[in-house]
């Protein structure tokens, strides 16, 4: 027997009677770990709330919520019956420790959460004047791969994609050559900066269920699986806002067919083209190289309505949309080279505490 939706119920009855307001919900408020004193934090129960909603399998986060509740130092708790009300109840009257929830919600609030909208690493743009791939690369398809995954060189990855998908972007139709072209800008779907975080890459396992392995994220997170090329503004609201996603379904024969999927509609590119639900055609040009995987897509999709519905998006934007102060004239880019998730924190919590 499944608890995820009783575990809805339960998450959704504490948000309901904790209210958005509260200074000291149930559960604790989740913060990135190893910053303890924080200014930058959400409450816990909207965190594992948003994570259990939209995961691709829940039920491994799910288990690991009850066995933290086991673990609250209140027995009673487990003789309720599975009755929401009751458990709730217990849980706001005694003194049950619930720091082994707070720190679940931490977790998963910053391996999975902050590691996707402030994804560090070398930024993946690779604009060029003239993009159309030399004969090299449309000669020797493996040698460009082996580049791209094991030398993790972008441009080679940038090439295979415009062979795959066309010279243009599949979502704003701008042109990478010719007339009106613009720069190529090579997009991770799942930030090319994971491969390198251990514990980034075993919350993404867990998130799913295991569907995606920790194995397989490693091998193809510099490969045409992870990636498509895309216009700038289209590039970043879906690399550091998370406006966007890409959901993939599995149509007749094991085919998958690829929609755009809104998830922050009014912090969508004005660029983009494509309604909410449009489908996006990959693989036009040559039919040898691999298609984005459909489990790295519906990822992706996952962790922004995460991010969104717990509010986590929102907390970013005051750092991109602030004020022309100290902190916004720091010399880098929100989830580029040299924005490390500490100055990304600080930045967010002087401007929390103006």
């Amino acid at each position: 027997m499944s608890l995820t939706p009783f575990t809805l119920t339960l998450l959704k009855h504490v948000e309901e009677h904790e209210g958005p307001s509260s200074e000291k919900p149930l559960l604790g408020m989740a913060r990135r770990l190893s910053t303890e004193n924080s200014k930058w934090k959400i409450p816990a129960h909207r965190v594992l709330l948003s994570l259990i909603t939209h995961a691709p399998d829940p039920e491994y986060i799910v288990r690991e919520f009850w066995e933290e509740l086991k673990n609250c130092g209140n027995t009673s708790i487990l003789s309720l019956c599975m009755e929401a009300t009751g458990i709730y109840r217990e849980l706001k009257e005694s003194t049950c420790n619930v720091e082994r929830l707070t720190k679940l919600a931490s977790h998963y609030l910053t391996h999975l959460v902050i590691a996707f909208a402030n994804p560090g690493g070398h930024k993946t743009p690779q604009g060029t004047t003239h993009p159309t791939p030399d004969n090299r690369c449309i000669e020797h398809i493996q040698d460009s791969l082996n580049e791209a995954e094991i030398q993790r060189k972008r441009s080679a990855l940038r090439d295979l994609v415009l062979m795959r998908d066309g010279p243009k972007c599949l979502l704003t139709e701008y042109p990478f050559c010719g007339p009106g072209r613009v720069p190529v800008e090579c997009a991770h779907i799942i930030p090319s900066s994971v491969r390198d975080k251990t514990i980034t890459v075993a919350a993404i396992e867990a998130f799913t269920g295991k569907m995606l392995a920790a194995v397989s994220i490693k091998d193809c997170i510099n490969t045409p699986k992870n990636a498509l090329n895309l216009e700038a503004n289209a590039h970043t609201t879906m690399r550091c806002n998370l406006s966007w996603g890409i959901e993939a379904r599995c149509v007749e024969d094991s085919k998958w067919k690829y929609f755009y999927r809104t998830v922050r509609p009014d912090d969508v590119a004005g660029t983009i083209k494509l309604h909410d639900g449009d489908e996006i055609s990959f693989g036009q040009g040559n039919p040898t190289i691999d298609l984005p995987d459909p489990c790295i897509c519906n990822v992706h999709l996952a962790v922004a309505r995460v991010s969104h519905a717990c509010g986590a998006s929102e907390i970013f934007n005051e750092c991109v949309d602030g004020g022309e102060d100290e902190e916004r004239m720091v010399p880098v880019y929100f989830g580029g080279p040299y924005m490390g998730d500490d100055m990304l924190m600080r930045i967010l919590e002087a401007r929390l505490d103006t």
